[in-house]
C-alpha cells in the first residue's frame, strides 16, 4: 500500500543523499501513524531529533495517531509522548 512506498522512497532518499527536513520526517510519520506503525514513527523520531530536529505539533499529532491505531493500542506511551512534549 502507501505506507511501503512511502517506505521505499524515504529509503531511497536515504541512501542517495538526500537528507530529509521536518516536512518530509512528517508526512512519512502520518502515513505510517494510519497503519499503527508506532515502533517505526518511534524509529523516524529519533532520526528527526539526532538531526537536529524539533517535533513539531503536526510530527506529535502523528506520533499520538499511530498510538492509537496500533493493535493493540499504545495509551501508555501516548501519554509519556504527550507529557514529555509538554515539558517542553
Amino acid at each position: 500500500g502507501d505506507a511501503g512506498r512511502a517506505k521505499k522512497i524515504f529509503q531511497h532518499m536515504l541512501s542517495s543523499g538526500i537528507q530529509p527536513n521536518v516536512f518530509v520526517y512528517t508526512l512519512m510519520a502520518e502515513t505510517l501513524a494510519y497503519c499503527g506503525d508506532w515502533v517505526e514513527v518511534e524509529k523516524l523520531k529519533k532520526m528527526l531529533t539526532k538531526e537536529g530536529f524539533l517535533v513539531n505539533e503536526r510530527f506529535l499529532c502523528a506520533q499520538l495517531l499511530s498510538f492509537a491505531c496500533a493493535r493493540p493500542r499504545q495509551p501508555q506511551r501516548a501519554v509519556a509522548a504527550f507529557e514529555d512534549a509538554r515539558a517542553k
